[in-house]
């Protein structure tokens, strides 16, 4: 996607707002990225998940959006499992798109975008 909007590496700003032309996009979708047994097993250990609806009040004695450690280690375990899932469609895309997989977004220098380079 860096080459159909270009972002700056360093702030993720966008650069342009008009997509980049002549881009091929090849759109994977895999299986669902289940989690229950990851959610599942926080439960057990720690009892249940805190959740709040839209409409939170601030005032109430149990509000915090500050998440404990368990809390973290767990938001973590689901991040790399859905890193991997990722992970995996890309090299599905390498295998099938061969050498035609953009390795590479084209390069982004002084915070301006550069177009193709090669």
């Amino acid at each position: 996607m860096q080459n159909i909007i270009p972002e700056a590496p360093d702030t993720r700003e966008c650069l342009s707002t008009i997509p980049g032309m002549d881009q091929e996009i090849t759109f994977r979708v895999g299986p669902p990225i289940i989690v229950e047994d990851l959610i599942q097993s926080f439960e057990k250990k720690h009892g249940p998940r805190k959740m709040y609806g839209a409409k939170v009040e601030n005032d109430s004695a149990d509000f915090s959006w500050k998440s404990t450690k368990e809390e973290k280690e767990l938001y973590s375990a689901i991040t790399m499992r859905i890193q991997k899932a990722l992970e995996n469609l890309e090299n599905e895309a390498k295998i099938e798109l061969g050498s035609k997989f953009p390795e590479r977004p084209y390069v982004v220098q002084n915070g301006e975008w550069r177009g193709k380079t090669s």
